[in-house]
């Protein structure tokens, strides 16, 4: 980009500087969470991880946008697999900015509504276990990124 500023003095003479500069977009998502803990799963309840705008704690998911260009959330949920019986779990959903992405396994969601350069905003998790899980220790992935576009 090239910046020209005018300076007109009283005699009517005009003056002019121009100068350079050079945008580089940055995009930089910040978390404040390094796992998902659902607690104890029941078949057939809905298991909510809710977040929060505290960037202090890690129970209750933030997500911040450190950059200077906004950009879209993305999240990946893995099958969840049981320790003891090898069952699995593959319906998740998440919730931000009011928009709820419903999940399978392996399947990536985005949501429509941007995260703004310096703002910070809650992100919900939930899991859905069928009828018929047993009590177990369930282990999987959430990836969250980020994508230029909807």
């Amino acid at each position: 980009y090239t910046i020209v500023a005018y300076a007109v003095d009283t005699a009517g003479n005009v003056g002019s500087f121009s100068n350079t500069f050079t945008y580089y977009s940055i995009k930089v998502l910040k978390i404040d969470f390094t796992s998902i803990d659902f607690g104890e799963i029941v078949p057939c309840v809905e298991k909510i991880v809710s977040g929060d705008k505290d960037m202090t704690t890690p129970d209750k998911p933030t997500v911040q946008n450190i950059g200077n260009d906004p950009f879209y959330i993305t999240v990946h949920f893995s099958v969840m697999t049981g320790e003891t019986y090898g069952k699995t779990i593959e319906d998740f959903d998440a919730v931000f900015k009011g928009e709820k992405l419903y999940l399978k396994a392996s399947e990536t969601g985005t949501f429509s509504n941007p995260l703004n350069p310096c703002e910070t905003e809650q992100i919900d998790f939930s899991i859905h276990a069928p009828l018929g899980t047993p009590s177990d220790i369930y282990t999987g992935t959430l990836t969250i990124g980020i994508s230029e576009t909807p």
